[in-house]
């Protein structure tokens, strides 16, 4: 998980009692922010600020589940950074998509204005919680709704092997289910 401005994010290789820092997602989350600065540039970083749990305007990261890609690679759903990542073995972090706020007649869903700027408009977050390969090797990500969890709003992602740096939706990134 991350704590406030990603501090912490990272994924880790545990074995016989010792731990060793794989990917060091702080860095690439505090570095790069897919979801503000990649794509549709959607998010807003004052947008994460939340006084109330502890959370200041920037990035955030919680690599929230992953699934093994290959024995050198697994693919993160990074709950707060809104994205799916590679993690290499070698240490080596990149975004595979960035996932876009679910959608109504009028652009993408409203939840509220930022904290510290009425002017700054929030949207419902695309939450990555869970991800998957599927049988032929294309990608699977299974998303929340960030607060509020509105049902219905929910998606499943279907991402192309060997993708990267997409934002979905795309043709590489289709939407496999909704409604959820």
């Amino acid at each position: 998980g991350g704590l406030d401005l990603a501090a912490g994010a990272g994924v880790w290789h545990v074995s016989n009692g010792g731990t060793r820092l794989i990917g060091d997602i702080e860095a690439f989350e505090t570095a790069n922010d897919p979801d503000a600065f990649e794509g549709t540039q959607w998010k807003d970083q004052a947008c994460e600020e939340d006084p109330s749990q502890g959370f200041t305007a920037g990035p955030e990261s919680n690599p929230y589940h992953l699934t093994a890609l290959t024995g050198s690679t697994v693919l993160v759903g990074d709950a707060a950074g809104n994205t799916v990542l590679s993690v290499e073995k070698n240490g080596t972090v990149d975004w595979v998509a960035v996932l876009t706020p679910p959608t109504d007649g009028n652009g993408y869903r409203f939840l509220k204005t930022a904290e510290n700027d009425p002017n700054i408009d929030c949207y419902v977050q695309p939450v990555p919680t869970s991800v998957a390969i599927g049988p032929d090797g294309d990608y699977f990500v299974g998303e929340l709704t960030g607060a509020p969890a509105i049902p219905g709003w929910s998606r499943i992602w279907r991402i192309e092997s060997g993708a990267t740096n997409v934002v979905c939706p795309s043709p590489q990134c289709t939407m496999f289910a909704d409604g959820l």
